[in-house]
């Protein structure tokens, strides 16, 4: 055999090696990222409330050149499902497991979300000696802000220090995210805190708006229950039947207690719904015929709602305040003109004056009203009329208690007297009053007319 002819066969024999051989006998780096569990994908499965899945993941890293190395990991393709949603990286947590490694440097050995950055996981021994740890992955319920199977990828990437050619590995994930129902509230006073008061008008009404998101399809109803009803500094319970409640809103599920009911102690059904989402307001409101007869003070409570049909139960707690301002007041409904007679004339008929009082109340404590007749009767040119011509008495209504010191006719008595005394729980009352002014011969004809005043005191 020639000489020409040996080189052609060596190098034939040479490049029938070159084919044959694979091809990583000659790479410095091999990476493999292999999951425990899940076949070769980070599968979460579905996600449940009472235990939010982790997965351990194995890294391994084969490198025959002598150069040190780093290998980072960063989201390339965010978790989509196939409506199109999108999850934050931050869904997904990992960190490495310190001590898994044999030589080299661990990073990241505290529980930090996924990001779109790259994140360093670890860096080899200046010999660029071959090495493998774990990682722990797991789900962050508490980020989760839809519901549905998602898909995405992350990749890793060895990178040699002092240039070289880089090694990448993609991994898939999965993760069924049922969704944790999410419940939110608002109110008209401040976040978790209803207020009533009486002091105006305006705050006569409140409401607590609640929502939520993620029911991933389950039948749940609430309930409204009141653990006790507000009380004072005093340990004294509001009245039932003083707050009213209704429920409104555009919802998708089915509202109860759409007319307003006195508040109820025990747990009363609100809502029902099988609807990913939804929202609807819970309305409060004073009883306008029993708020009056209300005691004074500040009342506390709680509201609590109760979420049943998810695989927990959940349960809400809302701080309830009812303001009752202070009344004490004298209503006074006089006739036209008031105490004034015109025109009177001898022996015209007896001119009769009403007047009404109202007490308005909500001390709880026993008061007096007072009456004051200034001076007697008299003219314009300041001729007085015999007292006895000018006489009173008062009725009482019969709703009120009390007790009136002049039901007959008498004489009107200039200065102070006591006209009414209320029952020892200071109840409301309303009475009437009526003056009778009778014209003999002996008066002169002439404009008339008396100052009476009306007091208020408690006793």
């Amino acid at each position: 055999m020639s000489f020409k002819s040996k080189t052609i066969l060596s190098l034939f024999f040479l490049s029938f090696l070159c084919f044959f051989i694979p091809n990583q006998v000659f790479a410095d780096f091999n990476l493999t990222v292999t999951p425990r569990e899940g076949g070769g994908n980070l599968n979460f499965g579905k996600t449940t409330v009472s235990s939010p899945p982790s997965r351990e993941v194995e890294i391994r890293i084969t490198a025959t050149g002598g150069n040190q190395y780093q290998l980072y990991q960063r989201v390339i393709q965010p978790l989509t499902s196939s409506k199109g949603e999108t999850l934050n990286p931050e869904v997904i947590t990992s960190f490495t497991y310190r001590g898994s490694n044999n030589s080299g440097t661990l990073y990241q050995e505290q529980e930090l979300p996924l990001s779109y950055a790259d994140q360093l996981l670890y860096t080899s021994s200046p010999n660029g000696d071959s090495d493998s740890f774990q990682m722990i992955f797991t789900v962050n319920r508490d980020a989760l802000e839809a519901s549905g199977s998602f898909f995405g990828k992350i990749l890793y990437t060895l990178q040699p220090l002092g240039g070289g050619s880089q090694v990448t590995i993609y991994l898939n994930v999965y993760v069924d995210a049922s969704g944790d129902l999410k419940v939110e509230f608002d109110t008209s006073y401040s976040q978790n805190h209803l207020k009533l008061t009486t002091e105006n008008e305006k705050e006569h009404e409140g409401y607590i708006s609640l929502s939520f998101i993620n029911n991933p399809g389950e039948k749940i109803k609430i309930y409204q229950k009141i653990v006790d009803l507000p009380k004072d500094d005093l340990n004294r319970e509001i009245d039932e039947g003083v707050i009213d409640f209704y429920l409104s809103g555009d919802t998708k599920g089915e509202l109860y207690c759409k007319n307003p009911q006195a508040l109820e102690i025990d747990k009363v059904l609100i809502y029902s719904s099988n609807q990913s989402e939804d929202n609807f307001f819970i309305n409060f409101i004073f009883n306008k015929d029993n708020i009056n007869t209300q005691s004074a003070g500040i009342y506390r409570g709680q509201i609590n709602y109760l979420i049943e049909g998810t695989e927990v139960p959940k349960k809400f707690s809302l701080e309830f305040e009812i303001e009752v301002i202070p009344v004490f007041e004298l209503e006074v409904e006089t006739p036209p003109g008031g105490m004034t007679f015109p025109n009177l004339s001898p022996g015209d008929l007896p001119t009769v004056k009403e007047i009404i009082l109202k007490v308005n109340t909500n001390m709880k404590k026993p008061y007096i009203v007072n009456q004051t007749l200034s001076s007697a009767v008299v003219s314009e040119e300041g001729k007085q009329i015999s007292s006895d011509l000018f006489t009173m008495k008062a009725v009482l209504f019969e709703e009120y208690p009390g007790n009136l010191k002049i039901t007959n006719f008498r004489p009107v008595p200039v200065g102070d007297i006591a006209l009414f005394f209320s029952d020892d729980r200071g109840s409301q009352a309303k009475f009437k009053v009526t003056y009778k002014l009778q014209a003999d011969y002996s008066i002169l004809p002439g404009k008339y007319s008396a100052m009476v005043t009306y007091s208020l005191e408690q006793r």
